[in-house]
């Protein structure tokens, strides 16, 4: 397109010294200067340019009075735009010179036909005299057969010698097509231009950037204007404008260092601002070179200024698997912390090869995009993204159909033009590993560039302040060599006869020919399955099939990682069974935690059965109503007679509960659990396994401050919502034993006893077993006792006495009388003895049946 410069004042059309420029800036043709001729069949279009602008076939004209003369040097020069095959009935004329304002009418003048029969077409100058037309000059034939943007410049010098010149792609780079002598005076006064159509053509026809007057002398230098590297001993040099061919054909004129001999320099047949030169001995594929041009001369003897410019031969090589790898990916732009708010791709050139990057796809799992131009050198990274956004980053590359990256996860693969897949990555948003980074605005960074596995664990959020590293190298950059063994990270049997083994890290699938296998009882192994050439687990099959709650042990040799550290491993697994209620109970529950940290749940297995953790849920009751479940959406084996904690922060549970078995800790959401009192339900396949309905008032009273401390289950045989059969975690190992035997566990080995004088008694003022009387003894003194009496329905009625300091054998009576006072009723009753040490942990406890009795 033509630069349209807004400074109208300066530019508008104007008519001075036998001078006429118009542009049609003014979006006027009919002032300043006036045109004349069939003027309504033209228009100013949007873009400034006069266009023809009719509905019927007929041939139109516009004419100015041009005021030349023959006593000077002359030259006119016109854009012209037919967008049309020309033909003899369609063709447009450049009047130079016409002795008749209606171009129609012009009988002796000088004119560039544009278009004619035939597929010749060609840009043609002719002398009109009397009628007749005599052909002076002629371009190329053919040239413009077809539609064509074209600027052409015609010169007459006082000695009568014409020069025709053009620019068939619209510019001012002139070069010259033909030349002619003809001293006929320029006795004509008009100028102009005519267009002769057919209806389909009747707008196609386009002028601007018109000239008439006196030859506008060239003082200016050549220049060049681009360097073309064709091959290795190939460069071609554009310049600005036409050169004189003994400057431009001199090869001293040039030199190229690191020293490169320039056997050649030739005109372009064509086009003589262009200059081939041929190099004796090839450019080295990706060196750099430093080209100086200097002494260039044009057609009017000006000398070219020296000029300097940086070159490299480039041939693209072929690309083998790991040549290219991804190395930064930016699928949430928003919201932006500094980087642009668009999506890409970073990659990198990990080889000592040129990659011609033409024709390379970006794939992802439902879409895929091309890269259109590039070269990437070795050892530098670039930025592949959408086409219209390359702007955005200093080393980008345009990808047309750019694939659309999901923020929660996809699968990204690259491709050379050839179809070898260079590398794959499929990423999840938990490779941030930072909850704040992945709502936005942060990359995705690789840490390794030569790990051959790249997995999750060689993946994380940028700590770049912007957001990124695109082009650069990442923030999170460590290329140190893994020299760890790999180790087992799970192992789940699977039914009837499978063992899904997940490691650390990711797994040569080569070195498994030499995988040693072997167990007791003994398995033989029928298959091994891996997932890809570096994946980070396994299933063996067996011949056998798994006994199910059956202890296997197991040992793996000559397991080898990605970097081929080997490693001798061994471990236990079972095949797990479904649970029944009571086999897998709730066990210890920190409803009320410290601050900062979170809820979490013991759960022990009571049972002989391994029982495998995943889709078991969490619930509570809201409302009369199950509901907020919260799934373990992985495998996890409960050994017989072990334990398991769940809770969003295991790390804080961890450090705050020094009396704690760590290997047993699993992250998992939990329900959100009341302080003071709630439900916690344990569910498989939604049928309830378990169930506690807790209440503060469990806990041991003299205890102020209840944050952070446990409640645990005194019997994992007991009733699940007993309050008897829960307690405070004591005080002495930190209010809490997350993993390992409940504190309270003690309670259920009585240290002590109780009894009635008599299990009836008739509180009835008649002298005979008034009162219950109890007597206690106690393995030693110094306790806190409490005595709670409840009635057929387990209500509590009486609360005979509460953090009583007791001795070692003792007597206490009851009259009968419940807490308000009241006379009890006949009937069966329950009373609950319980002795505590002064650090909170329960010594004794025991419940025993008695009658109160009465007068019917």
């Amino acid at each position: 397109m033509r630069l349209k410069i807004a400074f109208i004042l300066l530019l508008s059309c104007h008519s001075v010294l036998a001078q006429i420029t118009e542009d049609f800036s003014d979006g006027d043709f009919t002032n300043n200067p006036s045109w004349s001729g069939t003027l309504s069949d033209y228009v100013v279009n949007s873009d400034l340019t006069l266009q023809s602008n009719n509905s019927i076939a007929t041939t139109s004209y516009l004419s100015i009075e041009n005021n030349l003369n023959g006593s000077n040097d002359n030259e006119w020069r016109f854009w012209v735009k037919q967008s049309f095959s020309p033909s003899s009935a369609n063709f447009g004329r450049l009047f130079l010179s016409s002795d008749s304002e209606d171009l129609n009418n012009c009988q002796n003048g000088f004119y560039v036909q544009l278009g004619e029969s035939g597929s010749i077409d060609a840009i043609r100058l002719f002398k009109m005299s009397n009628g007749i037309s005599t052909l002076l000059c002629t371009g190329v034939d053919g040239q413009i057969a077809t539609s064509f943007e074209v600027n052409i410049k015609i010169t007459r010098a006082i000695n009568g010698d014409w020069k025709l010149f053009c620019d068939l792609t619209g510019g001012t780079n002139f070069v010259l097509l033909s030349t002619a002598n003809d001293t006929s005076p320029l006795s004509n006064n008009y100028s102009g231009i005519l267009s002769t159509y057919t209806v389909s053509n009747a707008n196609k026809f386009y002028y601007d950037d018109i000239y008439i007057g006196i030859e506008e002398i060239d003082e200016t230098p050549p220049s060049c204007v681009d360097v073309n590297v064709l091959s290795a001993t190939e460069i071609d040099l554009q310049f600005n404008e036409p050169l004189d061919d003994i400057s431009a054909e001199d090869g001293s004129n040039y030199t190229i260092s690191p020293s490169l001999t320039i056997s050649q320099a030739n005109l372009d047949d064509n086009n003589s601002s262009i200059v081939h030169l041929s190099l004796a001995d090839p450019m080295s594929n990706g060196a750099a070179y430093t080209l100086i041009i200097e002494n260039i001369e044009d057609l009017e003897g000006n000398l070219s200024l020296s000029q300097s410019f940086d070159i490299s031969y480039l041939i693209g090589e072929t690309p083998e698997k790991g040549d290219v790898i991804l190395t930064e990916i930016f699928p949430d732009p928003s919201p932006s912390v500094g980087l642009p708010s668009v999506e890409f791709i970073e990659i990198f050139n990990a080889s000592n090869k040129i990659f011609d990057l033409s024709e390379w796809k970006i794939e992802d799992a439902s879409s895929d995009g091309t890269i259109q131009s590039g070269w990437l050198l070795p050892n530098s990274y670039g930025v592949i993204t959408a086409t219209a956004n390359i702007d955005s980053f200093q080393y980008s590359y345009p990808v047309t159909s750019f694939p659309s990256l999901n923020n929660s996860g996809d699968s990204l693969k690259l491709y050379s033009s050839n179809g070898i897949l260079l590398d794959e990555v499929n990423y999840t948003d938990d490779w941030y590993n930072d909850e704040s980074k992945a709502s936005g605005g942060y990359t995705i960074e690789r840490v390794n560039l030569i790990d051959p596995c790249s997995d999750a664990l060689n993946w994380s959020a940028s700590n770049a302040v912007n957001g990124g590293t695109p082009g650069n190298q990442n923030s999170i950059f460590d290329n140190s060599e893994d020299i760890e063994a790999p180790q087992l990270l799970n192992i789940i049997a699977l039914n009837p006869n499978y063992l899904q083994v997940e490691f650390n890290e990711g797994i040569d699938s080569s070195s498994l020919v030499d995988l040693v296998f072997s167990a007791e009882p003994s398995l033989t192994i029928a298959n091994t399955y891996i997932e890809s050439t570096y994946a980070n687990g396994l299933i063996f099959s067996f011949n056998e099939n798994l006994i199910p709650s059956q202890a296997y042990s197991f040992s793996l040799n000559n397991v080898k990682d990605c970097w081929l550290n080997p490693a001798s491993l061994s471990g236990t697994f079972a095949l797990p069974e479904l649970a029944d209620p009571g086999e897998l109970v709730i066990n210890e529950i920190l409803s009320n935690p410290y601050s900062d940290g979170e809820d979490w749940v013991e759960l022990y297995n009571n049972s002989n059965k391994y029982i495998d953790l995943y889709q078991w849920q969490f619930g509570k009751y809201q409302d009369d109503t199950l509901s907020n479940f919260e799934t373990i959406s992985f495998h996890y084996v409960v050994p017989p007679d072990s334990y398991v904690v769940i809770g969003e922060d295991p790390q804080f549970a961890i450090e705050n509960y020094p009396n704690n078995n760590s290997n047993v800790f699993v992250q998992n959401d939990l329900p959100s659990y009341s302080n003071d009192s709630g439900s916690v339900v344990l569910l498989q396949a939604f049928d309830v396994m378990d169930k506690v309905s807790y209440n503060e008032d469990w806990h041991l009273s003299v205890i102020d401050d209840l944050d952070g401390v446990s409640l645990e289950r005194i019997d994992p045989n007991g009733n699940s919502n007993d309050a008897f059969n829960w307690h405070s975690a004591a005080q002495d190992i930190g209010f809490g034993t997350p993993g390992i035997i409940n504190s309270q566990f003690i309670a259920a080995i009585y240290s002590g006893d109780f009894s009635f004088t008599s299990p009836t008694f008739s509180p009835d003022n008649d002298g005979y077993e008034d009162v219950l009387q109890v007597n206690y003894m106690l393995e030693k003194g110094g306790l806190l006792g409490h005595v709670q009496i409840f009635d057929n329905t387990g209500r509590p009625i009486k609360d005979l006495f509460q953090n009583q300091l007791l001795g070692s054998t003792g007597t206490f009576t009851w009259d009968g009388m419940d807490n308000g006072g009241q006379k009890s009723p006949i009937g069966a009753y329950v009373m609950v003895f319980e002795a505590f040490s002064t650090d909170g942990s329960v010594f004794f406890t025991k419940v025993k049946a008695f009658t109160l009795a009465g007068k019917i």
